[in-house]
């Protein structure tokens, strides 16, 4: 690479960095993130243990929950379910720690948790296979809620315990962290 490429190569590396941090600018000023509770990490942690799932990885003391019209409101906009999908490089488990870590970074919401485990035809119940995915925790009129994201799709639907149907899946949690 000559001189006059490196300065245009550093000239673009400079202006993909300057449209990221603006993009992440306009969306915290659209989507106005103010998390509604606050929970403390052995609150939060009785709280999954009860609501979802014994045994999750609690990284943070503070979790900030938002209300969930943030989420219907953003999600239909977040790009993660437009990403294209690529075996062992980019799956699923890539998918829902990017959209996890894209709600911390952007929004400081650190309840976009991800889980994995198995997932079940809805109609047969025939085991398919391991999978990740985000369990959101949120509230809904005042009252947390666990919500089961699906974010190689951008779909959602409230968690109501193991093999909670979302589209044509039934969802098993066997692994949870947030972080």
């Amino acid at each position: 690479m000559n001189e006059e490429q490196r300065k245009i190569s550093d000239i673009a590396r400079k202006l993909w960095t300057t449209l990221i941090e603006t993009g992440e600018s306009n969306l915290r000023t659209t989507f106005q993130a103010s998390p509604r509770k606050t929970l403390l990490k052995d609150e939060t942690n009785d709280y999954i243990g009860k609501n979802v799932f014994q045994g999750v990885s609690l990284w943070d003391e503070k979790y900030f929950i938002e209300d969930i019209t943030f989420y219907n409101a953003l999600i239909p906009y977040h790009w993660v379910n437009r990403k294209k999908y690529l075996s062992d490089v980019f799956d699923c488990d890539n998918f829902a720690f990017y959209f996890s870590s894209s709600i911390a970074n952007i929004f400081g919401i650190n309840t976009a948790g991800i889980a994995s485990g198995t997932v079940y035809d809805a109609k047969t119940g025939k085991k398919l296979d391991r999978h990740a995915f985000n369990l959101i925790l949120a509230t809904d009129n005042g009252v947390i809620k666990p919500y089961l994201f699906e974010p190689m799709k951008g779909i959602m639907t409230e968690w109501k315990g193991q093999k909670t149907t979302l589209g044509d899946w039934k969802y098993q949690i066997e692994w949870m962290e947030f972080f």
